[in-house]
């Protein structure tokens, strides 16, 4: 993420970027609070965190034509 936001700061055809973190992320995402005091000395930044209710989360899963890895409710909230 750093090498991205300096590569984005010192283009000349470049206005706006956008970096998606994913909660998959694993034991990297645990490092975020570091990384973004990292990026924050280089450029203008907004950190956005998306969420949503359960019930949507199940039927976006359902769309894609499989189950939520938990396949109920009380697993989403656990995924969560």
């Amino acid at each position: 993420m750093p090498d991205f936001a300096e590569l984005v700061s010192k283009s000349t055809e470049v206005e706006k970027a956008a970096i998606v973190v994913d909660v998959r992320e694993g034991p990297t995402l645990d490092r975020l609070p570091e990384i973004l005091k990292e990026v924050r000395s280089g450029c203008r930044r907004r950190v956005v965190f998306l969420d949503s209710q359960d019930a949507v989360l199940v039927r976006r899963y359902s769309e894609t034509r499989r189950p939520h890895r938990w396949d109920a409710r009380d697993g989403v909230a656990l995924d969560r």
